[in-house]
Formats: structure tokens, sequence, C-alpha cells
């Protein structure tokens, strides 16, 4: 009887967590668009939803997509903003088509904040937490696309840390197809299995990998042609350093790296491939390997893109979760926190002011950090390791708690 009564409880609790606050939002949606308290961005952010929702449009029959409707996301993520859509329209929940699939949005970005919460708290150190509950995790996840990229990921390598390669691989792929940017760890992850499993795993793993990605790129080739197909990648293959976010503006001084980036346009990209390169060639044979791989592929991308976006921070959460390493979950932690002045608050200000600058700075020192973090060799970092723990014994302190090597 106890027991029942427990699950009952907790079953209500689930329900009013998950259904209050997207019951609140859509009562007070219209108010809560306007809200600038101080002249600061409210709680309300419309400007990527309405990307979304305008490369939706093509389900309801205003055009083709990729065609007479722009979209720079791949097929995956355009059929995920056509279903939001759909739903939207059919709950209409608001005074316009736009405001309702606002709403849903953000409803399902909830839904995903407390799928990934409870991931996180079940199959993680509990001090992963801390990755997830901060304000850049949930701003973003109600507003971005990419808190579904953190769910399929952290699936993705929960799987793999079981030894299920096959739907690691499959999840992997998900993830490629939502945001092609993740092909990056393919090559780690193919080494990975090979170096466990075998060289015909390995090959099975690679086309799972990069076989939702190909076969939606091989549909819109067939129905729009290779205009059509190419069409979501022609924006990040133009973009160059804005001068504001990158490493390449931050790091280098006199707008140097900025002027390098834009004189030698596929130097950022070369760089990126050369990380998913290196990562493979750490050859990670267990998972904790894996883990510094892929971190070393991802953090290539931050570390050498064009442009660096603030919910980018959301792509550390599910390998640093999983890697137990408190170094990287400190700075990953302190970049989540420190996101938010970057944007929203601070965005509409002058980008040369120091209130803007600073957050870019910490923001870009500490991500470079844990990029040489995982570069360095793993026997090093037990070496210093030893040596602080050596050196605090000698001076009668008490040891410092080990961490696993990041």
């Amino acid at each position: 009887m106890t027991l029942r009564a427990g699950t009952a409880a907790r079953i209500s609790a689930l329900l009013f967590v998950a259904l209050v606050p997207p019951i609140l939002a859509a009562i007070l949606w219209s108010s809560l668009r306007v809200w600038q308290p101080l002249g600061f961005p409210g709680l309300v952010e419309t400007s990527d939803p309405g990307v979304y929702f305008r490369s939706s449009s093509w389900v309801v029959g205003q055009g083709s997509l990729y065609v007479n409707v722009p979209s720079e996301y791949p097929l995956f993520a355009n059929l995920f903003f056509a279903f939001v859509r759909l739903v939207s329209g059919a709950l209409n929940s608001q005074p316009s088509a736009q405001l309702s699939f606002e709403v849903t949005w953000v409803t399902c970005g909830w839904w995903m904040w407390l799928g990934v919460l409870l991931l996180l708290w079940r199959n993680a150190p509990h001090r992963a937490i801390w990755l997830w509950l901060n304000p850049a995790a949930l701003y973003f996840s109600l507003y971005r696309f990419d808190v579904y990229l953190v769910a399929t990921t952290l699936l993705a390598l929960l799987a793999a840390r079981d030894g299920r390669t096959r739907t690691a691989a499959l999840w992997l792929g998900v993830t490629v197809a939502l945001k092609g940017f993740a092909i990056l760890a393919v090559p780690a992850f193919a080494v990975w299995v090979w170096r466990n499993k075998g060289r015909r795993e390995a090959v099975i793993a690679t086309v799972l990998a990069v076989g939702p990605m190909a076969a939606s790129l091989a549909l819109v080739l067939a129905i729009s042609g290779m205009t059509a197909m190419l069409s979501p990648f022609r924006f990040q293959a133009i973009r160059t350093p804005d001068g504001d976010t990158s490493t390449w503006d931050v790091l280098m001084p006199f707008g140097l790296g900025t002027k390098i980036a834009r004189h030698i346009p596929l130097l950022p990209f070369a760089l990126e491939a050369g990380s998913a390169l290196v990562a493979a060639l750490m050859r990670p044979k267990n998972f904790q390997e894996f883990l510094r791989s892929y971190l070393v592929a991802i953090g290539g991308f931050l570390t050498f893109s064009a442009f660096y976006s603030a919910q980018f921070v959301l792509w550390l959460v599910a390998p640093v979760a999983l890697s137990g390493s408190l170094a990287l979950l400190a700075a990953t932690v302190a970049i989540a926190w420190v996101t938010p002045l970057f944007y929203p608050v601070f965005w509409n200000v002058p980008h040369g002011g120091l209130e803007f600058r600073i957050p870019v700075l910490v923001i870009t020192v500490l991500r470079t950090g844990i990029f040489a973090l995982v570069l360095i060799p793993r026997r090093f970092v037990a070496g210093w390791a030893q040596v602080i723990r050596t050196g605090r014994s000698g001076r009668g302190l008490a040891p410092a708690p080990e961490s696993p090597s990041p």
C-alpha cells in the first residue's frame, strides 16, 4: 500500500513538473514575448524558433523545402520542425500560427530538458547534474535545437559504454543527421569499435553512423536536385570569423586571427578535420579513452570554427558527464554559468564593451583549455596528479581526492 502511494506521489509530481510550466507559458505567452526588465532580454526568445517556424512552411503547403523554402538545417532537423508545426497547428493554442509554434516548441524543449536531467541522474556521477542545472542549459533547451543533439549523443555514449556498438552507431547517426558537425566524431568512434570488436563491426558501425545523413541527402537529391541538397550547407560554408566570438577573434591580438581566417577561408575547416583525424589517431581502446578522443574531435570544432554560438556549450555535456573528470566538469559548468552574460544578456550592447568582451574571453579561454587538456596524453596527466598528491603529503596535508583522468 505504501509502495503504491509512493509511486502515485512520484507520478503526480512528475506530471506537475512536466505540465504546469507549459500551461502557464501558453496562458502568458503574448505578455512574456514583450517583457524586457530594465531593457535586458526577458524570459522569451523568438529569433531561432522563428527560423524553425519558417523552415517548416513546406509542411503546410507554403512551398518546397530547399527550393523556395530556405533552410540552413538538414532534412532530419526539418522533419522535426515539421512535426512541431503540425502539432502546434492542431492545438492552435495562440492567436497566430507562429505563436502556437513557439509555445509548442518551448514545451518540447522543456520535456527534453527534463528527460536529459533524468538520464544524467540515473547514468552519470551525480555531480554531473550540475552540467544541466544551470541557466545556459535550460535557456538553450527551450529556445534552440541543440538540446536534441545532447539527448541523442548521451544515448549514443551510454550505449557505447554498455558495449552496444550498433545501437551507439545508430544514435550517433541520428546526431549527425540532425546537425552535420557531429560527423567529426565518427572516425574516432570507428577506430574505437575496430580496436574492440574488429574490422567488420567497425565497418558496420561506420555505415550506421553516416547512413541516416547519407540517406537524407540522397532523398533530397532525388526529389529536388543537387542545388537543394547542398542548400543547408551553403550558409555554414561561407561563414568567416565574425570579429567577436571565435578563437580567431579573441585569442589572436590586433585582428590577426580574423584576417588569417578570412584570407584562407578553408583553414578553419582544415583544422577541424585535422582535429577529427587526431582524435582517430589517438586509437582509443577503452571507453574513457573514447570519450577523450570524442572531446578532441568536438573540441577541435569549437576551437577552430569561424564562429562560436552560445548554445555550443551543450555539445560538451554528454561526454564530460560520463568522463568522470572533475577538471572538465568544472570548466564546462563555468562556461555554462558565464554564457548567459555573452548571450542573451549583453548581446545587444556594443560588442567592444567590457561587459560583452569579458564573458567572451572567459568562455574562449575555458573551452580552449578543455581542448588542450584532452589532447594531453593520459600518462602525463596521471604523472602530474601523482606529483600533486605527493607534494600535499609531504607538507602534511590530506591527499587530494583522486579523479579519473580527463
